[in-house]
């Protein structure tokens, strides 16, 4: 006898509900106007339908405006029609405008932008670091070595001949000591913690920390004291660190160097007196890279330059040179001591 066929359960037809990522409360959306009804084109590809604006926060956007929207939670039968609902936080410009395109790129990413009153409030509350039970190293001519572009400066190196080790260095490496400013679960962690790190696109910086932090009292300003954190790299003639020493430290900064400032100094092998030791342990260091068979990855970047109007103008490819190696062995040294 044959089974019976069951039909499946009827089902009365329903509308899907729109997809929206739970992460999702901050969006970019294209100004739209019918009638009486505004409503925003999402920019984040994730959101696949339209926003309904049932705030302007007292601003008048023209259609083709971008804006910075924050998603509502919708209530009741809408939540089943065609519309997102969303109020207008800001205008950020027309969808044309070049300058909108990283603000695009940071909202369909979900980066955070803006900074807490209290975060802010916190950051421009710091003062500098006192000596204190900290190791003065304010003599020590640290200097850092940065991308011409770069706006602040978060390492600093210093090399010199190790008179107990004949033929070897002692190589200094110092950080800011950003951890002094931030502590555990306060506003500044948990804003960091949201971001991870900074962000850097073509033609803007999204810092970690607010800037009164970021481009002050944690960045390596020439001539000015800041705290750190430092390690002493002994290392030998075959570029074998043999004995290593981290502290807290004072330090100041004695020079600013771009790469290519240093890079021109290898080329023409002028180096100064704060470049030559420096790059002699660079050289010692290299050697023993090179010995024990390490990973030696070579790749270019594209410089994106921009014109008066904020086009793009130019794409040059940037290629590491030996300016980017030292201080890359620097680093690379100080973290395997640590």
């Amino acid at each position: 006898m044959k089974p019976r066929r069951t039909r499946p359960p009827h089902r009365k037809d329903t509308v899907k509900k729109p997809f929206v990522a739970p992460d999702i409360t901050l969006v970019v959306g294209i100004y739209a106007k019918s009638g009486k009804q505004h409503s925003a084109t999402p920019t984040n590809r994730r959101l696949k339908k339209d926003i309904q604006l049932i705030e302007l926060n007292g601003l008048k956007p023209i259609p083709g405006d971008l804006l910075r929207i924050e998603l509502l939670p919708s209530k009741g039968a809408q939540r089943f029609d065609r519309f997102l609902q969303g109020k207008v936080l800001a205008i950020l410009g027309q969808q044309d405008d070049p300058r909108c395109i990283s603000l695009i790129t940071l909202n369909n990413y979900d980066v955070p932008m803006d900074f807490p009153v209290e975060a802010v409030k916190q950051a421009e509350a710091a003062k500098g670091i006192k000596l204190g039970k900290r190791t003065d190293l304010r003599d020590l001519p640290l200097v850092t070595i940065d991308g011409a572009d770069a706006r602040d400066f978060d390492d600093a190196v210093h090399a010199a001949p190790d008179p107990g080790n004949t033929g070897g260095y002692i190589v200094t490496v110092a950080i800011a000591d950003v951890a002094h400013y931030v502590r555990p679960n306060d506003d500044l962690d948990l804003e960091a913690q949201k971001r991870g790190n900074s962000v850097y696109l073509p033609d803007m910086v999204v810092p970690m920390l607010p800037k009164a932090l970021s481009n002050g009292w944690c960045s390596l300003n020439p001539h000015e004291d800041r705290g750190c954190l430092a390690v002493r790299l002994h290392i030998d003639k075959n570029g074998i660190v043999k004995k290593h020493h981290f502290m807290r430290g004072l330090m100041r900064s004695q020079a600013r160097y771009t790469y290519d400032q240093v890079q021109a100094q290898i080329t023409t092998k002028a180096l100064d007196v704060h470049i030559a030791p420096l790059f002699a342990a660079y050289q010692l260091m290299r050697k023993a890279r090179e010995k024990r068979g390490a990973l030696d990855l070579h790749s270019s970047e594209l410089d994106i330059r921009f014109n008066d109007a904020h086009e793009v103008s130019a794409l040059v490819p940037e290629t590491g040179n030996a300016a980017h190696e030292l201080i890359e062995e620097c680093m690379v040294a100080a973290n395997v001591a640590a």
